[in-house]
């Protein structure tokens, strides 16, 4: 009987203990060798909703997170580096194999961490210069800067209502390449929450660590100098199954508000997702409303780590790139001989990958204002209008017509004629509805806009 009681009881709490606290340690960070796939969404409702939960046995659901990049977090011992001056029990991040910044070139850019019992602690930075010599001279110079305090990311055990605080310090300067680098502020982490996590990788049990960093930057490359300061925010979901967070909501804190931007969470590899270091595709225009014949300039704002190459689409193809402009230039100007809504899109290219961005009706072209009945027009004659529906309408001109093209209220293209190299034209309205139009008529030399109506 008491074993009974014994197997009833346990059964009864067993989804309890399943799922109760995590405890982060040490054995919980990323090891040397592991290769960790994670990718970077905008924030959903799903998020936005539900990340400020706080308490015991809490659950989130960021399963409908849609990646717009995917990065790879690579980790190797010091030896493997190649940063000799790095203490051999130190592990290394690849941040990146190249940066540039105002005209520097770091390559095979590393932070290194001290994984203790008692802490996650970042302490050297490493990164490789070109120096334009050729042997015997060295063509890099390989450098591993410490920080002179160094940053505490995470102090264990890390458990439900820990809260902790440390200051950090990184200052490096090489006077040869004009380099100034300096970081410094204090971290705050406080868990505030525990119980499971959802993204499109799984559901873990976890930990939620809400962390404040507060950092004043002074950064100084070539022609490149500014300090800054700011106040960031991450809220991370810490599980003891995954090396790195199951996902992590970052930000910054302005006047006080919280102001998310974009989620990283740990996932498989996602086909049609560009890299991390591909390019960012952005662009606006001059204005996204014309006339008909009037041109658009498009300013190309794509961030890049390494020089792009760009190609242009736009459709409908009644448009034509002009002052030396073509598809392929950064910045093209467009002239749009139609009306109508344009799509726009720009691709663009690197030895990193691609990316893509694309506007639906970005641009509308409109039918120049001052429309007149072109009954009054000197040597132009169109009869009978109004017209009644299935009878011909009937358009004649002294000088031949090029082009007619007839368009609704909502500046539609319901009809075109091409090349006629007539001065006349019969249109036929059986298959037209009652209504307003507006007939655009291009000669050889002048343009009419005017209105005809259908009954």
């Amino acid at each position: 009987m008491k074993n009974l009681i014994l197997l009833l009881l346990f059964t009864f709490l067993y989804p309890f203990v399943s799922s109760g606290q995590t405890s982060i340690t040490s054995a919980h960070m990323p090891q040397a060798n592991d290769t960790l796939r994670y990718s970077i969404a905008t924030p959903d409702s799903s998020v936005l909703l539900n990340f400020g939960r706080t308490g015991a046995n809490q659950v989130w659901r960021f399963d409908s997170l849609q990646p717009i990049r995917q990065g790879v977090s690579e980790f190797v011992t010091a030896a493997q580096s190649g940063y000799n001056a790095v203490p051999s029990s130190r592990i290394g991040e690849l941040l990146a194999d190249t940066i540039i910044l105002g005209g520097v070139t770091l390559l095979d850019v590393f932070n290194f961490y001290d994984n203790s019992t008692s802490e996650y602690a970042l302490d050297y930075r490493g990164f490789s210069t070109p120096t334009g010599f050729s042997p015997p001279f060295p063509t890099v110079i390989r450098e591993a800067p410490a920080f002179s305090d160094k940053d505490e990311i995470y102090q264990f055990p890390l458990d439900y209502l820990d809260r902790d605080s440390s200051t950090f310090n990184f200052t490096y300067q090489n006077i040869i390449l004009g380099v100034y680098l300096s970081s410094s502020g204090y971290r705050i982490n406080e868990v505030e929450a525990w119980g499971t996590v959802t993204t499109p990788f799984g559901t873990f049990n976890c930990i939620k660590v809400k962390t404040d960093i507060v950092t004043y930057d002074s950064v100084s490359f070539g022609m490149t100098n500014f300090g800054t300061n700011s106040h960031q925010r991450q809220y991370k979901w810490l599980s003891t199954q995954i090396p790195i967070p199951v996902a992590t909501l970052s930000g910054n804190v302005v006047a006080g508000a919280f102001l998310p931007t974009n989620v990283q969470y740990r996932d498989s590899l996602r086909q049609g997702v560009p890299g991390l270091f591909a390019p960012l595709t952005l662009f606006n225009a001059d204005t996204t409303v014309v006339n008909v014949n009037g041109s658009v300039l498009f300013t190309n704002n794509t961030i890049s780590i390494t020089p792009p190459s760009y190609e242009w689409t736009i459709s409908p193809n009644t448009h034509t790139y002009i002052n030396g402009s073509n598809r392929n230039s950064a910045e093209p100007e467009v002239q749009f001989t139609a009306p109508g809504f344009y799509d726009v899109q720009l691709v663009s290219r690197s030895s990193r990958g691609a990316d893509t961005l694309s506007i639906n009706a970005y641009i509308e072209v409109r039918l120049p204002t001052g429309i007149r009945d072109l009954s009054l027009e000197e040597g132009f004659s169109i009869y009978p209008n109004p017209v009644p529906q299935g009878e011909v309408l009937n358009v004649n001109s002294e000088q031949p017509l090029r082009m007619l093209q007839l368009f609704d209220q909502q500046s539609r293209l319901v009809k075109r004629w091409d090349n006629m190299n007539s001065t006349s034209i019969r249109i036929n309205t059986e298959q037209l509805a009652p209504g307003l139009y507006i007939l655009h008529i291009e000669g050889f030399k002048s343009t009419f806009n005017g209105k005809i109506v259908i009954h």
